[in-house]
């Protein structure tokens, strides 16, 4: 590990190259920054520290290929860049982590109490009843809703997370679960 590093010019510089030096300057990249895994992936963000050296190398790899496809704009230090592709990468991890973590049954009532507040078609004694027309939806519809109603989560936030590609596709997708959740109260009701 040598004593020194190279600036940040340098280091982008020799990143950009593309030469057989180059895997050395991301080398240098990579362990002069590497104390942020501690500093905010453990300390700052709460991470487990093999969780936070994964999203810290995913985080590198991320800033080389930037670095490589020229999309990398100095308008911040490369420490300024680095830190906030990291720190995103921590947080989303710690939400995928809650997401996956939780489970439906834990959280379904609140879940129901949500919707039942935005939804003129639920009424507060219907409750557990609508809560077993939710379990009856398919699993990417109750991830939806989950995030939607419990969570706050937005459309545009949530592709990745139900395995959709864009905010719109999810839009489109919740809008559609809640038309079968409504059917599905409805049908009960009318009998």
């Amino acid at each position: 590990m040598p004593l020194f590093y190279a600036n940040d010019t340098k280091i982008i510089e020799g990143i950009q190259r593309m030469d057989n030096r180059s895997y050395q300057y991301e080398k240098e990249c990579y362990q002069k920054f590497a104390y942020l895994v501690k500093e905010i992936g453990v300390k700052k963000n709460g991470v487990p520290f093999d969780d936070a050296l994964e999203c810290y190398n995913d985080s590198i790899m991320a800033v080389i290929l930037k670095l490589k496809m020229g999309d990398y704009v100095q308008k911040a230090s490369l420490k300024t860049f680095i830190y906030q592709i990291f720190s995103n990468k921590c947080v989303d991890f710690l939400r995928k982590k809650t997401i996956n973590t939780l489970s439906l049954e834990n959280e379904e009532l609140n879940l129901i109490n949500r919707m039942a507040a935005d939804s003129e078609f639920m009424e507060q004694e219907n409750r557990e009843q609508i809560l077993r027309f939710v379990k009856k939806l398919n699993a990417k519809c109750q991830a939806i809703l989950l995030l939607a109603a419990y969570y706050g989560f937005k459309d545009t936030e949530m592709p990745e997370y139900v395995n959709l590609k864009t905010g719109k596709v999810v839009s489109v997708t919740r809008k559609r679960c809640e038309e079968e959740l409504r059917e599905l109260y409805l049908a009960d009701v009318r009998r």
